[in-house]
């Protein structure tokens, strides 16, 4: 029995054989998955000690972003290196360890990118896009922002997925075929409320109007109220609200008297026919006088225009400051 046992343990040496690797080459691989996870513990310690502490001291906040976003994900990919670098330089390449590793470095690999890429939506888009919202748009801000993310995050798990499934030597022409048809699909069921989210896009980024704008959309006058991802909701002077979806109103000719410097107010005044050209002119000045007295008015331009069918007509113009007072204005003039 000694001897056989004997025989057994002189078997046992560095160079035998286990799935196409020796005993040494198993122990040179795990030791530098030991270097390397010490050197992903240096990474960690350089990340928290001092990359952090550098990013405080510039006045951007970008830096201190992408810091949050890699951290994780660099010490992780330091890992995976490690496992490839063994892999290469430890064991025999046709051997099934080194093989089935190859399928492992891809996975953990994609898993990291993932990651990354989550990270970089969370920390950095939406952080980033809610600091530089506007606050008149908070809510619309808030709905893109929420659904921009929820988008991108489908996306990087579709794209992902895939990955993952071709790793597996699965089919994933069928699947993207599948999923391209089913996306057609959806897009003509929900044509309406896709062309609103769209023009709530434009709406968002090329700004026509803002939150209490006063605003005139095709025919209709009124101040804006709520800006959402399917409407706008406008008050009209009667106190009614007018919902316009947002389709319409990207196609549609919008005219903003809130964004104006000035606007222009235009009458008519009448006069009868046996007004002499004294009185015609003493008539001038006083509506001259009028307008220019008022505080919200910068400047007019009062003229006798035409003769009327009953009446001499003077055409009277002048500009308002803030906009916001338009009816207050032109009441007080009246």
């Amino acid at each position: 029995l000694n001897e056989s046992a004997g025989a057994i343990y002189d078997g046992f040496t560095a160079n035998t054989q286990f799935y196409g690797n020796s005993l040494l080459q198993y122990a040179e691989f795990l030791g530098i998955l030991i270097i390397f996870y010490a050197l992903s513990k240096i990474v960690y310690i350089l990340f928290t000690r001092y990359l952090r502490q550098l990013a405080k001291t510039t006045k951007t906040d970008l830096d201190d972003i992408l810091l949050e976003i890699s951290e994780g994900p660099v010490i992780f990919l330091v890992l995976i290196l490690g496992l490839y670098v063994g892999k290469i330089v430890s064991l025999t390449p046709s051997s099934p360890p080194s093989q089935l590793l190859d399928g492992i470095f891809e996975i953990l690999l994609t898993l990291d990118v993932a990651w990354f890429a989550f990270r970089f939506i969370d920390s950095f888009v939406v952080k980033y896009m809610h600091k530089h919202a506007e606050r008149g748009e908070a809510k619309l801000n808030e709905q893109l922002i929420s659904l921009i993310r929820t988008v991108l995050r489908i996306t990087i798990a579709l794209l992902t997925l895939v990955f993952l499934l071709s790793n597996f030597d699965f089919d994933v022409t069928a699947l993207v075929a599948g999923l391209g048809i089913g996306g057609i699909a959806v897009a003509l069921a929900a044509q309406d409320s896709i062309s609103n989210f769209i023009g709530s896009i434009v709406i968002f980024t090329s700004k026509p109007f803002r939150l209490n704008d006063t605003v005139k959309i095709g025919q209709y006058l009124g101040t804006v109220r709520e800006i959402s991802l399917r409407n706008t909701k406008i008050e009209l002077p009667s106190g009614t609200y007018l919902i316009i979806p947002n389709n319409k109103i990207v196609t549609d000719v919008v005219e903003n008297f809130t964004m104006a410097k000035e606007r222009m107010i235009e009458q008519v005044i009448g006069l009868t026919y046996n007004t002499n050209v004294a009185k015609l002119e003493k008539a001038i000045n006083i509506l001259s006088d009028i307008t220019l007295s008022h505080p919200n008015v910068s400047r007019n331009d009062i003229k006798f225009m035409e003769y009327g069918a009953y009446s001499l007509n003077i055409n009277m113009r002048y500009w308002i400051k803030d906009s916001n007072l338009y009816r207050n204005t032109v009441n007080d003039i009246n």
